[in-house]
């Protein structure tokens, strides 16, 4: 977090902002024997802060100074939301030395206090009067720029537009979609709601958008686009009745935009159109429908029909087509010559594939010699029909026909051929039988799969290869072609076809197959039959979950890596649980059997979330999280909650989390100190001043010690012991003596421990002795057990010739120290941390640093050079090494009369201490013994083994067996 961002958490009396002015100088006016001692620089005067001009008043503040006489490399500068809790803005060791400095990406409304320190190469001045000032009030955002609305086809609309030029002293946290129904301004369907407005719908993100609301073809929408910077947005009171005028639009509001879907159009044209003679007396017809409805759903399909020697019906218009009322009428009766009919589109189709939704029958006389009697004995004569259909799709009242019929195909009734097989005339184009079975992944394609289809031959029907074999794809509503003749496809012999045509998992498609014969000749279609692919499974679990609360407990930051199978669909939602941990600190699936919260959809396949919650979690307890995927496996995606037993998802290993990790608290920075002053200029002691910690956890107290010219640090005060975090400041009521050298130092405690000191002196830097004091901080060491690390404790202070050091530990149970000259060595003893003081000491004057250091235990090392010994029936085994191990363990394995050993019988002596190890064997057989020893720690860390394999044993150390 940057820190001309960061929040401010820590105070300072007010007594810091009226202390100040001509304190140095009242001091000097009791110590004239100090007067020219003091190098530093006065402090800068007359700090004044106001807010930028215009729109930039919103989140800047200016700030501007007087400089002091004298020496001046550059400032320090000091931030607080209250003038009471003080962190750094620009640190002394920053190059910033101009007497103006801009305070920018502040929020709306906000206060600022601040106070100026100058700085050289002695240290820091005195400080200056505290100054505030506000920040101007946010306001609606500017309309969004450039709203666009274009038409994507016929049922989607485009909308975008750029940000508003002024976010109105906030940032953007969203759009408000609205669009004109006809009557009143109406939130855009599927847009997400803000949750204490149902009435106003909000597209957190981004600068587009696409309509899908039940748009149809030729319908145009008026839009309009809100900005907000707030939650809630606060519209217009007549938003929703504003109209279409440019002068009922507010400031925060956009100019409506316009578009149109693309019109409707005719149906495509039917193709495929067959006629099949039943039998002498029946025509059935089969067709694939249009690859477009022309943008509203199909009605129906209109058939005409007319003998040879005759002609079709006139092309109907579209305004009669719901007229048309017949269905299946019998062709050829009487004087008819031709006819036409409408067939009504079949959605409702049996799961066992028997619905006929893709025949339509026509009956058709045989006798057909024109005089309207088939009894009177004239011979009977068969006349050729011929046929077309169109496509018709409907919009309430509003028909529309395909601009063309189909290809015209033609049909006489006539007796089925036949064939003699065996003595027995049998039909070679009678309806086969078929079969679709479900067929999992093929073996080359990862995502697809594939419908095996069998053909059998009928009772009564001939045995052949050639058949043609359409699909749907929507229950049968839509036929298309996918063999036109299996003699030139993969067909086997077994007649069976796969179709993997744009197959994935989890599809249903439905199927019909025609036997072909010579000459073009066709028979007609089987049942429909119904097949599927194989069905996904849910997808594995997500892995490397982590999760964190925020600083207020108020949100859960989880991340996670997506699954690496998502069991044949893509991943389209993520679940989210935390649950409280039992209290026993171990992460188990029990835990969400207790203390269970609700399980959030993220709504999002992105592989990151924020929990965010009503009201704060409890403070130092432990949650865990687990996160779950989705696909659009039916058993996955059709509950809105998984159950947290559900046997259809996999949830990831547990995620924990405290919402207080244990963290003792970081330096306090900037010390500085100052003669303490009334508002009547008397002297009231010393003031010491510094900025909270910027690492480690909260403090919840300061501890503040001094010392007096060579004496000893000390609590001279109970006060001074438990100072309160709510303040960074502190006046020692006791007035310096003349000619007394004082020495403060500060550190930040909290439960969890308590940081190093931070040191100033007062009076600051008198001529009478060499200058010396602290540069910079030292880091913090990591050292591995019987290792040691060596810090140049030199680079650390500064003015530092002639200087001596010296280092202690606080912990030499976990580390010790040793000085060289400026060459501080830590040694690590074992695991833990223990806190470093290091002291630079010149002539009278000396200076300080404190560091912490980790010990972390070293590296666990393998055994080596194992072996094994006989004494009686006693072996030995003995081995080297295994450093930093906490326990090892033995195994004796047997080798068995194949040469292999005998592992699942394999014998463990755990829980060792170290070599040797003794072994009773006299229970053991005679044989040869593959002897591992390995070395492992307390966390559950292991080696590997190391073995020897040719150990043989024999009883009380007697020879071999005599074969």
């Amino acid at each position: 977090m940057s820190r001309k961002t960061r929040k401010l958490m820590w105070s300072v009396p007010l007594i810091a902002a009226v202390a100040v002015i001509g304190a140095l100088a009242a001091f000097m006016a009791l110590h004239p024997g100090n007067a020219s001692a003091d190098m530093l620089p006065d402090e800068p005067t007359n700090l004044t802060v106001k807010k930028a001009d215009e729109d930039a008043g919103r989140t800047t503040l200016l700030l501007s100074w007087t400089a002091p006489a004298g020496a001046v490399e550059g400032y320090r500068i000091d931030v607080s939301e209250n003038g009471f809790v003080w962190e750094n803005l620009v640190g002394a060791d920053s190059p910033h030395t101009s007497t103006t400095y801009t305070h920018d990406k502040l929020t709306s409304a906000d206060t600022r206090f601040y106070r100026v320190f100058a700085v050289n190469s002695h240290g820091v001045s005195g400080v200056s009067n505290v100054a505030s000032a506000t920040t101007d009030d946010k306001v609606a955002p500017d309309p969004v720029g450039d709203l666009r609305a274009t038409a994507n086809g016929q049922k989607q609309i485009d909308l975008s537009w750029d940000p508003p030029a002024d976010n109105g002293g906030e940032k953007i946290e969203g759009y408000l979609i609205l669009y004109h129904n006809g009557t009143d301004w109406v939130v855009l369907p599927g847009v997400a709601q803000l949750a204490d407005n149902t009435e106003t719908g909000v597209l957190s993100e981004g600068t587009s958008h696409q309509d899908k609301s039940d748009l149809t073809p030729g319908e145009t929408r008026n839009y309009r686009v809100i900005a907000f910077n707030a939650t809630p947005i606060a519209l217009p009171a007549d938003y929703a009745t504003a109209g279409f005028g440019e002068d009922n639009v507010t400031a925060s509001d956009h100019r409506q935009v316009q578009a149109t879907t693309a019109a409707a159009t005719a149906p495509g044209r039917v193709t495929g159109v067959t006629a099949v003679a039943t039998d002498a007396a029946e025509i059935t017809l089969y067709w694939y429908g249009p690859k477009s409805n022309g943008g509203f759903p199909l009605s129906h399909y209109l058939v005409q029909a007319h003998r040879a020697g005759e002609s079709f019906p006139a092309e109907p218009d579209n305004d009669g087509l719901a007229d048309i009322t017949d269905t299946q009428p019998s062709l050829g009766t009487g004087e008819a010559t031709n006819a036409e009919w409408r067939i009504p589109v079949i959605t409702a189709v049996t799961t066992d594939g028997t619905a006929t939704s893709q025949a339509v029958i026509a009956t058709v006389a045989v006798d057909h010699d024109g005089d309207g009697n088939p009894a009177d004995g004239t011979p009977a004569r068969q006349v050729k029909w011929y046929f077309r259909v169109y496509a018709i799709s409907a919009d309430g009242t509003t028909f529309r026909r395909s601009a063309s019929p189909s290809a015209t195909v033609g049909q006489t009734p006539a007796a089925r051929p036949q064939v003699d097989v065996g003595g027995t005339d049998v039909d070679p184009l009678a309806a086969p039988l078929l079969v679709a079975a479900e067929r999992g992944a093929t073996p080359d394609v990862t995502k697809a799969g594939r419908i095996e289809l069998e053909i059998n031959i009928p009772t009564g029907g001939a045995e052949q290869n050639a058949y043609r074999i359409d699909y749907s794809d929507d229950g049968g509503l839509i036929w298309q072609l996918l063999v036109p003749d299996t003699r030139f496809t993969g067909f086997t012999l077994d007649r069976r076809y796969s179709d993997t045509l744009d197959l994935g998992y989890d599809d249903t498609r439905r199927y019909r197959a025609f036997a072909l014969g010579a000459n073009s000749a066709i028979g007609p279609a089987s049942l429909g039959q119904i097949g599927h692919t194989k069905a996904s499974s849910a997808p594995d679990a997500p892995t490397n979950v982590m999760a964190a609360a925020a600083a207020d407990r108020k949100s859960i930051e989880v991340s996670w890596t997506a699954p690496e199978d998502n069991g044949g669909q893509p991943i389209s939602n993520y679940y989210v649980q935390y649950a409280t941990d039992d209290g026993d600190d171990v992460a188990e699936t029990t835990d969400f059997d207790t203390g269970q919260s609700e399980i959030m959809a993220t709504g999002s396949t992105a592989t990151s979330y924020t929990v965010k919650l009503d009201t704060a979690l409890p403070a130092d307890t432990g949650y865990y999280v687990r996160i779950a995927a989705v696909n659009k496996n039916p058993l996955a995606a059709n509950a809105d909650r998984p159950a947290t037993t559900a046997t259809d998802i996999s949830w990831s290993k547990l995620a924990g989390f405290n919402t207080s990790e244990a963290a003792a608290p970081g330096m306090v920075e900037g010390l500085t100190s100052e003669l303490a002053t009334d508002a009547s200029g008397d002297v009231r002691g010393v003031l010491l001043l510094w900025n909270k910690p910027e690492s480690g956890g909260a403090p919840t107290t300061y501890q503040i010690q001094r010392k007096v010219n060579d004496g000893d640090f000390t609590d001279w005060r109970n006060d001074a012991m438990r100072w309160p975090a709510t303040s960074t400041a502190y006046t020692d009521p006791q007035e310096p003596a003349a000619d007394e050298m004082r020495a403060y130092r500060v550190r930040s405690v909290n439960a969890d421990g308590m940081s190093g000191w931070s040191m100033v002196y007062y009076p600051r830097e008198p001529d009478m002795h060499t200058h010396i004091a602290a540069m910079g901080t030292i880091p913090a060491q990591t050292v591995t057990v019987g290792m040691t690390e060596t810090v140049n404790a030199a680079s650390y202070f500064s003015d530092n010739a002639g200087a001596t050091y010296e280092a202690e530990s606080d912990d030499t149970a976990v580390a010790t120290v040793a000085v060289n000259g400026s060459m501080v060595t830590i040694t690590g003893v074992a695991e833990g941390t223990a806190m470093i003081t290091v002291t630079a000491t010149s002539g009278a004057l000396s200076a300080m640093q404190t560091f912490t250091v980790t010990v972390e235990a070293g590296m666990l090392m393998a055994p080596s050079n194992v072996r094994a010994t006989q004494d009686g029936n006693t072996v030995t085994i003995e081995w080297d090494g295994g450093e930093n191990a906490d326990t090892f363990t033995v195994a004796m394995l047997t080798r068995m009369d194949d040469g292999s050993w005998d592992i699942p019988n394999a014998v463990y002596d755990q829980n060792l201490s170290g070599s040797p190890h003794t072994v009773n064997m006299a229970t053991r057989p005679a044989g040869t013994y593959l002897v591992g020893v390995a070395a492992g720690t307390d966390d559950g860390e292991w080696t590997n083994w190391v073995t020897i394999s040719d150990f043989d044993y024999q009883p009380n150390g007697g020879p071999p067996p005599i074969p």
